[in-house]
């Protein structure tokens, strides 16, 4: 579960779409709880049992049931199980059954939209089917939450789910160019860019820049260099990165370069503050708030 500070009251509604594993993680949410408007997801029947006895006593607590559509990360694996947490949901006096999720991860890059629309459907074919269920036991499902950035279209046209868990979109990456290519869905533009300096000219052929394993994440790739597609970047060790030159592109010593990043969720907490740029002119500086707080 992410810490991080959520004094502004009930009205900032939070969803922790990570199932929690033991009491003590229970806890920490029941207390979080009393900060916000927080709801939870749960795919094992023990993880109801914890909820229901951390916040014992307490305001009541909104848990989802998590299904598993596809990705196979997490979540029930059909209506049955479903049920069956829906119940214990219902029957603990502490907690509120508020529905289900289902994200579908493993189709958000999927290159080709035929063979994305695939991946949502089976999806939303997945949801549905728990859905029925639960609601023919008489367990309204009121919130159906998944999908993402690179489904977004295909999530609204199955008209199954209520909520829409896009972020990406906010900021786009090079993972979501690539696969995305000329779809509707890569209609917005890539935002978020890494400032890098060059650090060293003295070879030939490349130049090394002060941008390296430490500053993205890596697990998508190499990020783009903005505004020379015939250059390449290579990572260079943890604080370097290495990018290509050519007879008509040479950057000095001390240019700033532009990357764009391969995945932009892991990259946005590695730093402290973003830069809000219109124009190359900065308007703002905001603090990423949740820098270091994966505990």
């Amino acid at each position: 579960m992410t810490a991080f500070e959520a004094d502004a009251g009930p009205q900032v509604s939070i969803l922790v779409t990570s199932p929690l594993a033991d009491l003590v993680a229970a806890r920490r949410a029941a207390a979080l709880a009393r900060r916000c408007d927080l709801s939870l997801v749960v795919d094992h029947p023990d993880g109801v049992a914890e909820l229901s006895a951390a916040t014992d006593g307490g305001p009541p607590l909104t848990v989802l049931c998590d299904i598993d559509v596809g990705l196979g990360r997490t979540g029930v694996t059909g209506p049955d199980p479903a049920l069956l947490i829906a119940t214990l949901i219902e029957a603990a006096p502490s907690l509120r059954f508020g529905g289900v999720q289902g994200y579908a991860g493993h189709a958000q890059h999927v290159a080709g939209r035929d063979l994305r629309r695939s991946s949502v459907d089976s999806a939303n074919d997945r949801i549905a089917a728990v859905v029925d269920a639960l609601e023919s036991a008489g367990h309204p499902v009121t919130t159906r939450t998944g999908g993402g950035t690179g489904t977004v279209l295909l999530d609204i046209e199955c008209g199954v789910l209520t909520e829409l868990q896009t972020g990406s979109y906010l900021f786009m990456d090079r993972e979501y160019r690539d696969a995305l290519g000329a779809d509707p869905e890569s209609a917005f533009a890539q935002s978020l860019t890494l400032s890098t300096t060059v650090i060293s000219t003295n070879q030939t052929g490349f130049v090394t820049v002060d941008a390296g394993l430490k500053s993205m994440a890596t697990d998508a790739g190499v990020p783009t260099v903005v505004g020379h597609p015939d250059s390449s970047f290579a990572f260079f060790g943890d604080e370097q990165g290495l990018v290509t030159t050519s007879g008509s592109w040479s950057p000095g010593r001390g240019q700033r370069l532009s990357l764009v990043p391969p995945h932009c969720d892991p990259t946005v907490d590695r730093h402290s503050r973003i830069w809000l740029t219109r124009d190359d002119i900065v308007v703002d500086v905001v603090a990423v708030t949740a820098r270091g707080r994966s505990y």
